[in-house]
Formats: structure tokens, sequence, C-alpha cells
């Protein structure tokens, strides 16, 4: 492999911490808000007639369906926010699963960024990938991720000094890929 000159060389340790964190950025990227947008007005009406039947025909119900109506109520108000934390659990179980059962847990990357590549090293193995194969580039905690179309690099930002170097860093992917860099915030926990 031809020697490149890097801008920055990075070293990053694959940790269950690494994995957890890009769960979180994967599934901030990947949610679909849009069925819950769709469906909350849904559940939001059903909610309203069911509660405007208990409280003007309050009478005519008996005990078992007044209970049942109250509990649906509360069953609608919230199904979507325990789904969609138990199906982001999920996600971040399988993909530590799938880290610990391929062995990735625990080993150090070194990635290099050149001009027009950026290389991957693990051990002896090597891997370059252009800039343009980037679909995104996320910024949560300390960490970057480069998302292509099958898997992700994880890029600590533990050993930048200040926070303008980071900023720098994040500056340089960003005019590389030609993508800009979503920060993502802590969000369900």
């Amino acid at each position: 492999m031809k020697p490149v000159p890097f801008h920055y060389t990075i070293k990053t340790n694959y940790t269950k911490d690494s994995y957890w964190w890009l769960a979180e950025a994967n599934w901030q990227l990947n949610r679909r808000g849009g069925y819950q947008r769709a469906i909350y007005p849904i559940m939001m009406a059903l909610v309203i007639i069911i509660a405007y039947s208990l409280i003007f025909r309050f009478s005519s119900y008996n005990w078992p369906v007044r209970i049942g109506l109250f509990a649906l109520i509360l069953f609608f108000l919230g199904a979507i926010p325990w789904s969609a934390e138990a199906n982001k659990k999920k996600i971040r179980k399988a993909m530590l699963d799938r880290a610990t059962s391929v062995g990735a847990i625990d080993k150090e990357f070194t990635f290099g960024f050149a001009n027009s590549i950026i290389r991957a090293i693990l051990g002896k193995e090597t891997e370059d990938i252009a800039y343009t194969e980037v679909q995104h580039i996320c910024h949560i905690d300390q960490y970057v991720f480069l998302f292509f179309k099958e898997g992700a690099y994880t890029i600590s930002l533990k050993d930048f000094k200040d926070p303008a170097e980071v900023e720098e860093f994040l500056n340089f992917l960003s005019e590389k890929c030609e993508k800009p860099v979503r920060e993502m915030k802590r969000v369900y926990f």
C-alpha cells in the first residue's frame, strides 16, 4: 500500500460504549418521525371521542366499560412513546450483539484522513474509502460517525485537546465529504 500523507491520524477503540453511541446516532438518523406525526392526531381524536363519551354519557356505561374506556385512553396516550423506546433498545442490543459475535469489541482502529481518501487500519488490514462514499456525518458526545451505504466508522474525539481542534476536524470532514455534520443530542435517556 502506497504511503499517503494524512491531515489527521486518529486511533479509536471500538468498545461497548462506542457501539452504544453508534446505535444512538443510527437511531436518530433513521427513526421514522413521520409515522409518529401522522398517527398522533388520529390517536388524539380517538382519545377526545372516548373522553367525551365518558364525560357526557357516564351514567349509560356500567363500571367494567368505564374502566375499559379509561384504560384505552391511557393506552393511546402511551403506546407510541413506549414502542419507540422499545424499538431503540432492540436496535442497540442487536448492534452490540452483532459486534460481539464478529469479535469487533475492543479492537483498535487507526483512521488516516488524507486529501482524497479515508484509510482505516486494523492490524495488518487496510481499507481505503473515498470521501464521496460517506452518506452522513454525525457528531454526538465524544464521537463522530461516518455512515456509508453499508456500515459506519466510529471516530473518537477524546484525544483532541480543545473544542477548536474538534471544530476544525469536523469542518475538514464536512468539506471533504461535501456533507453537513449533523450535531446530535442525547435523546431518550
